[in-house]
């Protein structure tokens, strides 16, 4: 008797049926309105992803809404204090990256922005084109080079994989808004030392941040076979279309959601990526 609920979560999982990875969905399409991933088959959806990327990209781009203006780059547009936990996380991160930089240590990179708008006019729009999904992204940066950094937050819910694909969605976005966003982009960061990258955007580099308990629960998490491993396969193949990608960790301080919580010790970590199941 004591197998029996194991064997029931068995003959359920069995019962389930995996959500495919199409092409014609683009990335945006697994991650919005609502994630296709499931933690019961995230390894082979992650393989499906890899498998299917170069379309997924394609079809992004198709529909990456036409934003002409106003970035909000560089602005503290920080109040009211939001009531969503990641939302005061996201603030508080680019809070102390702009004026605690001895508490942050993410290699060559400068955050300067949060919740980078991309929703454009609905006259602007195509046919195959929707604000739906593409309203604002979570952190941007720039390193030394003065490539474009997109920063996906996630506090304790999703999962690295779909972190990723949220990431490069938004990656992809930024490469194709680059003509629009650089005329700001001059105008913001013209007194900066660091170069500006011009257009065609090559390249735009991803960082997925979490909260250091997000990592130690996926890091340690076996039920998916060769997860970390795929995990590993995806960045390979996101890193050969110009979408590199980093990770980084964090503790916090603080649940009243009233005020900010205070950002204790962002930094970039690699991850078990290789030789674990």
């Amino acid at each position: 008797m004591r197998n029996e609920p194991a064997k029931r979560q068995v003959i359920l999982t069995m019962n389930r049926q995996m959500n495919h990875v199409k092409p014609e969905l683009g990335l945006h399409g697994l991650v919005t309105p609502k994630s296709i991933f499931q933690k019961s088959f995230l390894s082979a959806q992650c393989v499906e992803v890899c498998d299917q990327l170069k379309g997924l990209i394609e079809a992004t781009e198709k529909v990456v809404p036409p934003r002409k203006a106003n970035f909000k780059l560089n602005e503290d547009h920080g109040k009211p204090v939001p009531i969503h936990l990641e939302s005061r996380l996201e603030r508080a991160i680019w809070k102390a990256a702009s004026h605690d930089r001895e508490n942050v240590h993410l290699g060559n990179i400068f955050i300067h922005s949060f919740q980078i708008p991309l929703n454009a006019h609905a006259r602007d729009l195509t046919s195959v084109q929707s604000n739906a999904g593409w309203r604002k992204f979570d952190l941007m940066g720039t390193d030394q080079e003065g490539v474009p950094v997109v920063f996906e937050l996630k506090g304790e819910a999703n999962d690295p994989v779909h972190m990723i694909v949220e990431a490069a969605k938004y990656g992809v976005a930024v490469k194709k808004m680059w003509p629009d966003m650089l005329k700001e982009w001059r105008k913001v960061f013209k007194r900066n030392k660091f170069p500006i990258q011009e257009y065609p955007l090559k390249r735009c580099r991803l960082v997925c941040a979490a909260p250091q308990s997000f990592w130690e629960d996926w890091s340690g998490y076996k039920n998916q076979l060769g997860l970390w491993n795929n995990i590993a396969r995806l960045c390979d193949g996101l890193s050969e279309n110009e979408l590199p990608v980093d990770f980084a960790t964090f503790k916090y301080t603080g649940t009243d959601p009233t005020v900010l919580p205070e950002i204790v010790g962002l930094k970039l970590i690699i991850l078990p990526i290789q030789n674990k199941n």
